[in-house]
């Protein structure tokens, strides 16, 4: 169960968060990594897909990497192995990726079997 804290900051940042970046989309219906941003974008998020396939999911062109995104992104959300993490959260950082004025990156971390999530916040600098 999630702490009501990190509730709460996970809130606030979706609040104010317009476009999301998801590393790891994926095309297959039965992952959370088309799930989740499938129903993000029907709440009215922005989904800019990420995955080094390319192509086009949930009606936006898929960037084969962060560096390729032209836009402004407020959240990052990342469906990759763990140990992926601090590249990621390198390269989101050097795009710019930002939560309004919070400067906060969360990643959703999954690691496949089993199936866990974890949230993590990264201050980012500015």
């Amino acid at each position: 169960m999630m702490e009501a804290a990190v509730r709460e900051q996970l809130l606030r940042i979706y609040a104010e968060a317009r476009t999301i970046a998801v590393v790891g989309a994926s095309a297959d219906e039965s992952k959370a990594a088309h799930q989740i941003p499938r129903y993000l974008q029907s709440q009215g998020y922005r989904i800019l897909p990420v995955n080094p396939r390319g192509g086009e999911l949930f009606g936006e062109p898929v960037f084969r990497s962060l560096a390729e995104i032209d836009v402004p992104v407020d959240v990052v959300e990342v469906f990759r192995p763990a140990q992926e993490a601090p590249e990621i959260a390198r390269q989101a950082i050097a795009i710019g990726a930002k939560v309004k004025r919070t400067s906060i990156l969360v990643t959703r971390l999954m690691t496949l079997p089993p199936y866990t999530i974890e949230w993590r916040a990264f201050r980012m600098p500015g």
